[in-house]
């Protein structure tokens, strides 16, 4: 869906310039998105608290870069891939919201952005820590080695080093989805108990660190 934020505002606080859509641009909003939006569940939980039962849950594009832009807040999965999709079509950028699998099918989403002849997979909602191509191929980063492989129903990416006990892999699903499909999932991850309801994590991804805060601890990976 359309921005009402100003895409121009968002930019500012991400601190960069508008050009135009081309792979250096994107790598570096993706990287600039990871770097300044953490992901955190705290907006999440209090939108559950806030939002009486039977009203849409998700926090749309619009609330997210609102709730970002006032508070400096972030959010989860689908939150994070809605907003980037939403900043990247405003952009002038050629996306398509898809699924995927981190612990179950279906609880996962990420973005693919098409330039030219090629997909790239701009995984904010995981988040992955460099921009990869939607083909096979190994991705050196500062957080270890991302390997991409095709899989029958899209792409699997393994995560070669890290964080020992992180996952070590997620899958992404190439098949086109519905945004009435996108919305139905989204509302899913606000069911009783759902993982990112059940307390607040934050993490900030940078170049070669990660540093998270999660069950009264503060953890910083190179």
């Amino acid at each position: 869906e359309a921005l009402t934020v100003s895409a121009d505002e968002i930019l500012e606080d991400l601190e960069l310039s508008r050009a135009e859509p081309g792979p250096g641009y994107l790598e570096r909003l993706f990287l600039r998105f990871s770097e300044r939006v953490p992901f955190e569940t705290a907006s999440k939980i209090r939108r559950d608290a806030r939002v009486v039962p039977g009203e849409s849950k998700p926090r749309t594009p619009d609330v997210f870069w609102e709730e970002r832009l006032a508070e400096g807040a972030g959010g989860t999965c689908f939150a994070r891939v809605a907003a980037f999709d939403a900043l990247l079509s405003d952009l002038g950028f050629s996306t398509r919201r898809i699924l995927g699998r981190v612990g179950s099918d279906f609880d996962h989403a990420s973005v693919l952005v098409r330039l030219g002849d090629r997909e790239w997979i701009a995984d904010v909602g995981f988040p992955l820590p460099a921009l990869l191509p939607a083909a096979e191929s190994r991705t050196e980063t500062g957080m270890g080695v991302l390997a991409v492989t095709e899989t029958p129903r899209g792409w699997a990416i393994a995560i070669e080093d890290g964080i020992p006990e992180g996952t070590r892999g997620i899958e992404l699903f190439r098949a086109p989805v519905t945004p009435e499909e996108f919305q139905a999932r989204w509302e899913k991850t606000f069911r009783p108990g759902a993982p990112f309801l059940r307390g607040v994590t934050l993490r900030k991804d940078l170049s070669a660190r990660s540093i998270a805060f999660t069950t009264g601890e503060i953890r910083i990976d190179d």
